[in-house]
């Protein structure tokens, strides 16, 4: 899940639970049975940072390996440029900390999935209409 706001910058979250432990991406988990994208994503991103999010669309999609937790995940980046409420912690367990950070100085390291998006050189989340390596990631 990716949610801007008004200056352009992407909120993401250090990961400390299980999978992908100790990265950096937005806020996400799985889909709940007959759960749409972005239902889902209202309800992740109120469970882990109690924000209520709008003008959601579906940005792009990966299909990653973790070999060393045995799964084969597809993440569908979902995207927000509008929200209500100011970001909080709301389960510690999962998430130490969170920013806000522009396209081209994202933090490190980062989740595999937004790393293999990145590098995949697919368009950029910033609504340009060009490439990431074109526009952000140059």
């Amino acid at each position: 899940m990716l949610v801007f706001n008004d200056k352009g910058k992407v909120l993401f979250m250090h990961r400390i639970s299980k999978h992908a432990h100790n990265t950096w991406a937005g806020p996400g988990g799985w889909l709940e049975f007959g759960e749409t994208f972005e239902k889902a994503a209202k309800r992740e991103v109120k469970e882990e940072l109690n924000l209520d999010i709008r003008d959601i669309k579906v940005v792009g999609v990966t299909n990653h390996i973790y070999k060393d937790e045995g799964k084969q995940v597809v993440t569908v980046f979902v995207k927000a440029n509008k929200f209500t409420g100011e970001p909080k912690i709301m389960e510690p367990n999962k998430c130490s900390k969170f920013g806000w950070f522009d396209l081209g100085k994202l933090p490190e390291p980062l989740m595999p999935s937004v790393k293999m998006y990145l590098e995949s050189n697919s368009n950029c989340f910033c609504d340009s209409g060009l490439k990431y390596k074109n526009c952000h990631g140059k």
